[in-house]
């Protein structure tokens, strides 16, 4: 009881001010795509690593920052033709004490078609970009909002 108890102790003190946790996660991963630049649809399998970190920075305001990034993620299609799926993907939450605060989110992904091949002149590789944040006063308003998608085949 005396040990279970100097445990706890010793936790209280390490979680102050500018504490910080991080959960690390690695998932399997199994799914389809469907490259718009060649529609052709794919069969991925790999791992997704997750990370999540949260600090309580100095002024006791909450940052959460969670990234996903797929590792050794390729397929194939119906016709063997492989595919390579760089992923990663960020978000962040800030909170502060007043209830203010804001949130990110950038995802960059890519389905990297094996070969070249003339039959598609705008390329047959998908590179594709989202942006989303926005802040929030602590009355619940909603402003600096934004939200861009970009998908080029290069």
């Amino acid at each position: 009881m005396r040990t279970l108890l100097i445990a706890s102790v010793a936790a209280l003190v390490l979680v102050g001010n500018g504490a910080a946790g991080t959960t690390v996660e690695r998932t399997p991963f199994d799914g389809s795509f469907t490259n718009p630049c060649t529609n052709e649809t794919f069969t991925a399998q790999g791992t997704v690593l997750r990370q999540v970190k949260a600090d309580t920075l100095s002024d006791d305001s909450t940052l959460v920052v969670e990234r996903l990034k797929f590792l050794d993620v390729d397929g194939t299609t119906a016709d063997g033709v492989h595919y390579v799926v760089p992923s990663r993907n960020e978000r962040r939450v800030l909170t502060r004490p007043d209830g203010s605060g804001s949130f990110s989110f950038e995802a960059t992904q890519s389905f990297v078609r094996d070969g070249d091949v003339p039959d598609f002149p705008d390329g047959d590789d998908l590179e594709i970009h989202v942006l989303s944040s926005f802040d929030v006063d602590a009355a619940g308003n909603i402003s600096n909002q934004v939200f861009e998608t970009t998908l080029v085949c290069t």
